[in-house]
């Protein structure tokens, strides 16, 4: 099938509980499709379809005509369910897939869970797949699949999920007959694949204080109001002293639940200093967390000891303003510096939380779901610290958990055992933080593991030699890329890696970024890399693969690079300069893209704002500064998606119906602080309210059809002697580009010819007798060069027995009379030669007085050519032409 390229058209917080659910989990329903008839019996294919295909069951894995590669799903030999929709053909569908006849038993279960592996590919980007539900076999609930939401239009990448979905169906919970549709809405799509369905009830979370790791739980509640240190042995004083004037009181004034909380202000000489003791731990992974409430106008604090001895060492420092802004504070040589920044709710409660995994040195900070910071963290924790500075900083203090996790040991071959990378982002921009080195050489490939739709394997995607990343975003804009940094040797084999970015968990991703060569068009720089725009609070996933194909997979040793990139406002954006070669024209069968060279470090892109980056404009009329080409209207043809990096236009020239040259204008555009409501917006999707933009210098760039190739003929004057140096040449160029410009300027000549004569004239005069030779080149450079060969010759004196020698008609058709009167009888021979003095054809008319012919040239194609008549050894050179 043929699809055609339009060019209008780029660690959630782990709970003991979560550890225990993905342990325990059974399942309580499951669908393999393993056996034909049952499947078809019990699974029927419904909805409205203009086509002719249905769901069905097939155990082929590479079912489909462009199927990138195999169904993974674990049973898939043994059968699952797919509709084709590309066998479909151009009908719009809605189509479903009911299991009527496997409905599921929900008695007594909650939480319920639907997880299913699946491969879904799009090709408009625009279809809908979604999960019905239905507890009466009639009416269903649907639920979206933000993997299959996260695809776009297949353009340049194929554009697929495959792996496992996850999903809560609550109104499955309590039900005795649940039943489950996939439904299909598009249009000349690609395909879905189901199987190994199976339902199971979710865990809930585990109360602190039934958690058989918990160290603290302390929601306040059995405290007496007043000074809250001598009422519990993990609350002190920053002098030690319990009864101290700086001890924080408990409260009835707020409370996050009950009616207590602890309070920490300041209301005199000395403003509150709060110890929150949590036993001088230096080995273990532990979770930290309290309800806080700051009012209106106020501010709070908050800082991590090194010991439960107050004052040894402060390992950070978190200043909560009155203005909702947050920052995270580290000292440096004496000066605090600003390693992170967050916002946070006031007039509410909201979640602090802290991860310490001290046997890996990490950790991390969230304040009301953002990350405030994530950093190497090689000290120990023995308590935190509330402090009241002055009297704007009034706080509230709720819920305290302190639990022991689950070590963590990673395993970078393993998607669950990811590597946490987050202390590498946060640093200073445009400084790059790298990483130790990695070795893919014993990498396997998981069950787990998607295929990212932008890997270019040979022949198709695919994930060998993968390893996994995690990290926490932090609200910043970060590069990422491979890079060798102390490899040598063991560098993996050209850089050659690939990269994609997920949010979600392992085996039921969403896909946010792939990239396969930092070089677009993968010429040159294999490395893998991306830039992107982090949103606090998530975890992330980064699989890092090697590229692969017949002869192999690329193995060996790379580090990560991750550089923060400065933000950059409207004000400081700027469009980048490029140069154009060939003339400008795109030859038939080429790309802009061939001609074009982009300088890429004369673009400032603006990062404010959910849209940024830059795009390439084609229109039919030059588009001048300060508009947005598309209010150009029909002048305006399109865009390429906006890109958050700059990069050279393609648009080939393939179109066999283009018969005329067209001239098309390439405008490099950046835009800023925009937003749009489609994935990989072209500039007819951006909404520019409030946004800047920046127009570069429109560029007229000529599309050509096919060009015949070059056809060069000449004809030339004699050399007469004397004065001598008057001979000429009339040279006709036919072909090219001059068919459609029909003028000279169309093609160069260049002459050359004895003595080392040179001209660009191309009817060069003033010529002495001796061979020339022209180049012509068109000037598209769209068809070959050419040379044309000229002798320029002296008429000769006849034989002195030569009395008559006659050509007629001349020029002529093809049929020449030859009449020749000698003196006296003599041996005749008659030659036919070319420009090139090469002999054509030859009569010997033995020993005559008198000779008349017919000379028939008709097979001659038009030009000049010369009649050589030898006389006993003496010749007579006639110029006969051939022109019909």
């Amino acid at each position: 099938m043929t699809k055609s390229f339009t060019f209008r058209g780029i660690l959630s917080m782990v709970l003991l509980a979560a550890c225990f659910q993905a342990a325990t989990a059974q399942a309580f329903w499951t669908e393999t499709f393993s056996d034909q008839g049952t499947a078809l019996t019990n699974w029927e294919h419904g909805g409205t379809n203009g086509g002719t295909i249905n769901w069905d069951w097939t155990d082929v894995l590479a079912a489909g005509n462009w199927q990138p590669g195999d169904f993974m799903a674990p049973t898939a030999s043994t059968g699952y369910m797919w509709f084709d929709s590309d066998a479909n053909g151009e009908f719009a569908h809605d189509v479903t897939l009911t299991g009527t006849g496997n409905p599921a038993d929900c008695s007594g279960k909650s939480n319920v869970h639907l997880k299913f592996y699946t491969y879904f590919r799009t090709f408009t980007g625009s279809d809908i797949g979604t999960i019905g539900i239905s507890t009466d076999g009639v009416n269903f609930t649907y639920h979206n699949v933000p993997q299959f939401d996260a695809l776009e239009a297949e353009v340049s990448t194929i554009q697929l999920f495959q792996g496992y979905i996850d999903m809560a169906i609550p109104e499955a919970d309590g039900q005795a007959t649940v039943w489950v549709q996939f439904r299909w809405q598009g249009e000349f799509e690609y395909y879905w694949k189901v199987d190994d369905l199976e339902m199971y009830e979710a865990a809930g979370a585990v109360p602190c204080d039934m958690n058989p790791d918990m160290i603290i739980c302390d929601n306040i509640e059995s405290y007496n109001l007043g000074n809250i240190s001598p009422q519990a042995a993990h609350w002190s004083p920053w002098s030690g002293a319990q009864d101290s004037q700086i001890s924080a009181e408990v409260s009835d004034e707020q409370a996050s639940d009950g009616t207590k909380s602890m309070k920490v202000k300041k209301d005199g000489a000395s403003g509150d200093d709060q110890l929150l003791l949590l036993g001088n731990k230096n080995t273990g992974r532990y979770s930290l967390k309290w309800m806080m409430y700051v009012g209106a106008g106020n501010a709070a604090y908050f800082n991590i000891q090194n010991s439960e001895t107050a004052g040894q060492q402060f390992n950070g420092e978190f200043y909560l303003y009155t203005n909702g802004e947050g920052e995270a504070i580290e000292v440096v040589n004496n000066q605090q510096v600003v390693v992170g920044s967050f916002n946070y709710p006031q007039e509410e409660w909201f979640p602090v939380e802290m991860i310490f995994d001290l046997d890996n040195d990490l950790a991390k900070v969230y304040v009301a779901g953002e990350l405030a910071r994530g950093w190497a963290y090689p000290g120990d924790v023995g308590g935190i610290d509330f402090y009241a500075a002055d009297n704007s900083f009034t706080f509230y203090v709720d819920q305290v958990e302190y639990v022991g996790l689950p070590a963590v040991t990673y395993n970078e071959d393993e998607c669950s055992a990811a590597l946490d990378i987050t202390q590498y982002f946060g640093g200073t921009p445009n400084v790059p933080q790298t990483t130790g080195l990695f070795d893919n050489t014993t990498a396997t490939v998981g069950a787990d593991d998607p295929v990212p739709g932008c890997f270019l394997d040979d022949p198709t995607s695919s994930t060998d030699g993968s390893l996994w990343f995690t990290f926490t975003g932090d609200g910043g804009k970060y590069h990422v890329e491979t890079v060798p940094c102390s490899a040598g040797a063991n560098y993996i084999d050209n850089g050659d890696t690939q990269m994609a970015l997920y949010t979600g968990d392992c085996g039921s991703f969403v896909s946010i970024e792939c990239n396969d060569d930092l070089d677009p068009d993968g010429f040159g720089d294999f490395r893998a890399g991306f830039d992107i725009t982090t949103e606090s609070g998530i975890d992330y996933h980064l699989l890092v693969d090697g590229w692969s194909d017949a002869n192999g997979v690329s193995m060996g040793q790379f580090c990560i690079e991750v550089t923060r990139l400065p933000d950059i406002d409207c004000a400081q954006g700027a469009v980048g300069t490029y140069t154009l070669d060939n003339n400008s024209f795109v030859c038939f069968g080429s790309d802009v893209f061939d001609i074009l060279t982009l300088n890429q470090g004369s673009y400032t892109i603006p990062n404010s704002g959910a849209l940024n980056g830059a795009s390439w404009a084609v229109t039919t009329v030059p588009v001048s500064a300060g508009v947005w080409p598309p209010s150009l209207g029909a002048q305006y043809l399109g865009s390429t998606p906006v890109s958050p990096v700059p990069f050279s236009v393609s648009l080939p020239n393939d179109d066999p119906a283009l018969t005329q040259p067209v001239i098309l204008y390439f405008t490099p555009v950046v835009v800023g602080n925009a937003s749009s409501g489609v994935s990989s917006p072209g500039l007819g999707d951006v909404d520019t309210t409030g946004a800047c933009f920046f127009i570069g210098v429109s560029s007229p760039v000529i599309y050509l059809p096919a060009l015949q190739p070059l056809v060069g003929t000449a004809t030339f004057t004699q050399v007469v002697d004397p004065p001598g140096s008057n001979g000429a040449i009339d040279l006709t160029v036919t072909g090219g580009f001059y068919e459609f410009l029909q003028d000279p300027s169309a093609y160069t000549v260049t002459w050359t010819g004895p003595n080392n004569y040179t001209s660009n004239d191309e009817d060069p005069t003033g010529l002495e007798a001796g061979t020339y030779v022209a180049s012509v080149s068109d000037i598209t450079g769209c068809v070959s060069d050419i040379s044309v060969t000229v002798s320029v010759t002296t008429p000769t004196k006849d034989p002195v027995s030569v009395k008559t020698l006659q050509l007629s008609p001349n020029p002529s058709t093809g049929i020449v009379l030859l009449n020749l009167e000698l003196a006296t009888a003599a041996d005749v021979r008659v030659d036919v030669l070319n420009t090139l003095g090469q002999a054509l054809q030859s009569t010997n008319a033995g020993k005559v007085n008198n000779y008349s012919q017919l000379l028939d040239l008709s097979r001659f194609a038009e030009g000049t050519y010369f009649l050589r008549v030898t006389v006993d050894g003496e010749t007579a050179i006639r110029r006969v032409v051939i022109q019909r």
